[in-house]
């Protein structure tokens, strides 16, 4: 099928498949790369190079991060430990900020807190992802991985808000964390219907509805109030609280792989 076809666009194509393969851990690479080479040369030999690069880019966006995952900690329950630790520490540091209004937020305890564990749990989610993705079907695991995608793109915005205070990393912290929390209710969902966990298998719904129930709760009480709850009020604590312990009891059943 290649006959008539420019040979320098041939060569084009699999140059830039072969700089794709550079993104994969080294040790991947010196297992497996010289076979997908060849693999992306016969399906682009047998079916047309535009059928070839629709096959290896959704693979190559997907496999990436668990390979890197994997070649940090391959056979390790990190990702409990690092879900745990993330969970606490993301409603300890929405309290702590809150709490403090006037303190830098750059530099306080709060920000800190954020940003660590959004540090932790994009390793904790892409590990739940990569460990337990065939259980969880293709859209509980990618559902997962938006998830983690969503806790990194918060922490960019966490990091790149010590150094300057621009609106767009403001606004990428908050929409990393609304996308974090999504797409755990839309997990938990799965969870419920493919039922993965032994027991507890609305935890993931209940640790990502904080969103949808905050907000609505919040709208409630602004309209009654006209003025809307304070960080420290009893709903916002309690619900934080619930985050915290949601995440502590996922990391338990994951951590120790009580999955069917």
């Amino acid at each position: 099928m290649d006959q008539g076809k420019p040979i320098l666009s041939i060569c084009i194509s699999e140059a830039l498949y072969s700089l794709f393969l550079k993104v994969y851990p080294g040790s991947f690479r010196r297992a497996f790369g010289s076979q997908m080479l060849q693999q992306f040369r016969d399906i682009r030999r047998d079916t047309g190079q535009a059928r070839a690069w629709r096959i290896a880019l959704p693979d190559l966006i997907q496999s990436v991060p668990h390979e890197h995952l994997a070649a940090i900690a391959p056979s390790t329950n990190a990702h409990g430990p690092a879900v745990m630790l993330g969970g606490v520490l993301f409603s300890a540091g929405f309290l702590l900020s809150n709490a403090n209004p006037s303190e830098s937020a750059l530099f306080s305890p709060g920000s800190f807190c954020l940003v660590l564990s959004n540090l932790l749990l994009t390793i904790g989610l892409l590990g739940f992802s990569s460990n337990y993705g065939v259980r969880l079907g293709r859209a509980g695991r990618s559902f997962v991985l938006i998830a983690a995608l969503g806790s990194a793109l918060s922490l960019v915005g966490g990091l790149g808000l010590v150094v300057t205070s621009l609106d767009l990393l403001w606004g990428a912290r908050m929409l990393g964390l609304v996308l974090l929390f999504l797409f755990m209710t839309l997990f938990g969902l799965v969870c419920l219907v493919r039922k993965p966990l032994p027991r507890f298998n609305g935890l993931p719904l209940l640790i990502g509805l904080w969103i949808p129930a905050g907000g609505l709760f919040s709208a409630a009480y602004h309209t009654v109030t006209g003025a809307w709850p304070g960080s420290g009020s009893f709903a916002v604590t309690g619900i934080l609280v619930t985050i915290s312990l949601g995440f502590l009891l996922l990391s338990n059943i994951t951590a120790r792989g009580h999955f069917y």
